[in-house]
């Protein structure tokens, strides 16, 4: 990961609770996009967690904005396959410390286990998911 620097804090991938909020678990989100709301409200258990995840760094391109590079281990990229394929459409929350760092919309599946949350976009474009 070219000027890529390691972030630290636990990492994990949570589904969005819309519309099913029973124990479900809220956080703020990091840099809500124009009438996104400030917090998620996420399923209790994470997809992915700690120990799926290889590599989490944050790299700044030549434009200046930064972007998130998530590195997944071998079971990690074949389960976020799997949760990616079986969700289509449905929101993917990425969670760093206690802070939503990206809420996403899944646009298909995700193979390879490398994904970077794609840049800010227009309200109501959705904010996919992308495989690197």
């Amino acid at each position: 990961l070219r000027n890529a620097k390691p972030v630290r804090g636990d990492v994990a991938f949570y589904l969005a609770a819309d519309g099913d909020t029973a124990g479900a678990r809220t956080f703020p989100v990091l840099r809500p996009y124009p009438g996104q709301p400030a917090q998620v409200a996420v399923k209790p258990v994470p997809v992915i967690a700690r120990g799926q995840v290889a590599l989490v760094a944050l790299s700044v391109d030549e434009s200046g904005p930064s972007a998130l590079d998530l590195q997944l281990t071998e079971p990690g990229a074949q389960r976020l396959a799997q949760v990616t394929r079986d969700n289509v459409g449905k929101r993917l929350a990425v969670v760093v410390g206690a802070m939503a760092v990206n809420v996403a919309t899944i646009q298909g599946e995700i193979p390879g286990g490398r994904v970077a949350p794609a840049r800010r976009q227009a309200p109501g474009s959705g904010r996919p998911l992308q495989p690197r």
